[in-house]
């Protein structure tokens, strides 16, 4: 394995070519921000369906997971217990549930309940998803095209190295990134490995040159590698859309014709 992360990045993109094409189809007929095309900025204009029926039913159908995982009727959606399993007595129950509501409350007042619509609308039109957990309790989701993933046989995460964009001084911006010029006004970009070794995950962060900027090593790995579901032996998962492409496909081409007609 390489040392160098700008080229490890390099060669897991390349492997998942077929992948990035199948997602970016389901996209372009559904909700194209999504997983814009490759090399797409701000500035461009998105591919638009002649249907918006695959948009509406992917929102429906986010809505309503999302409905199921955080209802909105202000109680929280998780519990403690003791991790033996023994049923907790009286007054450790009551705390443990006092302890849950400060959680939620926490938990509440952050971007959790956007970041896991989003969440959702990428496991069902795309497959796959990255989320992040802050350190001030904030979340946010990477795009499939930002990371890369390595799994086992048993389809455990093993290697995720995703792509940041940190604030610098524009003056200081080296010109080997290939950056588009609306990202060179005040960002660089930087590569963050987490691999798994020893049950631990070892952490590392690197500029686009090579240079290590931070490492260190977490119990609990602050990033989260979803999938809608997986193959054995595959590294991303497959999505909704991906199993009704055909007719997706066919409902734009025909409401297309339709139109022209």
């Amino acid at each position: 394995m390489t040392n160098n992360l700008v080229e490890r990045f390099r060669m897991l993109d390349a492997m998942r070519t077929s992948k990035l094409y199948r997602a970016r189809l389901c996209a372009a007929l559904t909700v194209p921000s999504l997983l814009p095309p490759s090399g797409w900025t701000e500035e461009m204009e998105l591919p638009q369906p002649t249907s918006s029926v695959g948009a509406r039913g992917v929102t429906s159908l986010a809505s309503r997971m999302l409905s199921a995982m955080m209802p909105l009727n202000d109680t929280p959606f998780f519990k403690f217990g003791l991790r033996s399993g023994v049923e907790p007595t009286a007054e450790i129950g009551q705390y443990l549930e006092t302890m849950s509501y400060q959680v939620y409350r926490k938990l509440i007042g952050t971007n959790l309940r956007e970041t896991i619509f989003q969440t959702i609308q990428n496991l069902i039109v795309v497959g796959d998803c990255l989320v992040h957990e802050m350190d001030d309790f904030k979340f946010r989701v990477t795009r499939l095209d930002n990371y890369a993933v390595q799994r086992t046989v048993a389809g455990d995460v093993n290697e995720i190295i995703h792509i940041e964009y940190d604030l610098v001084d524009p003056e200081a911006i080296s010109p080997h990134f290939s950056l588009p010029e609306s990202a060179k006004r005040g960002y660089k970009k930087t590569y963050c490995q987490y691999l798994k070794e020893d049950n631990l995950w070892k952490y590392k962060k690197e500029d686009g040159d090579g240079n290590l900027l931070t490492s260190g090593v977490y119990e609990v790995c602050p990033v989260t590698v979803l999938r809608w579901y997986g193959i054995p032996g595959e590294n991303y998962g497959r999505s909704h859309c991906e199993d009704i492409l055909g007719d997706l496909s066919s409902l734009d081409g025909y409401t297309k014709a339709l139109l022209d007609g």
